[in-house]
């Protein structure tokens, strides 16, 4: 039972790995095969270089010819994806394997990093959701005298000064100027106190 447990912790951990790399992992094969290739042409080993060639170009241009025809299906659109996998596979129709190669290389890269880079813009971007204010304090008069109406940030009305609270950080208010219930600009932090 316990082996079985193992295979399944250890395939989980595959997927899980080749779900998040999978780019890395694709653009890192095909270099390898371009790699195996150049070394087969070197070494009068030309058997070998075309078929290694061609597992470089499939490998590292599925996704993006892939990709590229749906976008052409669908949308009705040609896209980069699409003419650069068409570049390739011309650049192989008249014999520059390795350019054309090359050419797949540079593009799996660009989309590996691409994917890389969206997941961190989505991430800082459910972060920055967190760090939304649900209670807003008004200012009465530029004052924080006397009691101070609490309400919900979204019935803010709109041009006013407010203390906002993030729920992360109740006890460090800002001082902020709404513009509209939406748009809040953050004009400076005043010093910790509690509420």
């Amino acid at each position: 039972m316990s082996t079985l447990n193992n295979v399944q912790a250890k395939s989980k951990s595959w997927g899980e790995l080749w779900s998040r790399h999978r780019g890395l992992i694709v653009t890192a094969l095909s270099l390898g095969f371009i790699i195996l290739a150049w070394y087969s042409g070197k070494y009068d080993r030309t058997e070998f270089e075309v078929p290694f060639y061609l597992l470089a170009y499939v490998i590292g241009g599925y996704q993006k010819a892939w990709e590229g025809l749906q976008t052409l299906i669908r949308e009705k659109d040609l896209d980069v994806d699409l003419l650069m996998v068409v570049a390739a596979i011309g650049a192989a129709s008249i014999g520059f394997w390795r350019d054309g190669a090359i050419l797949i290389l540079i593009f799996s890269l660009s989309g590996a990093l691409e994917g890389y880079t969206m997941e961190r813009t989505n991430n800082e971007i459910e972060a920055i959701m967190k760090l939304r204010p649900e209670e807003a304090i008004v200012l009465q008069g530029n004052t924080l005298a006397g009691t101070i109406p609490s309400t919900t940030a979204s019935s803010i009305p709109n041009i006013d000064f407010l203390a906002l609270y993030p729920s992360w950080q109740s006890a460090i208010p800002q001082i902020a100027i709404v513009i509209s219930a939406l748009f809040v600009i953050f004009w400076k932090r005043l010093t910790a106190k509690k509420r």
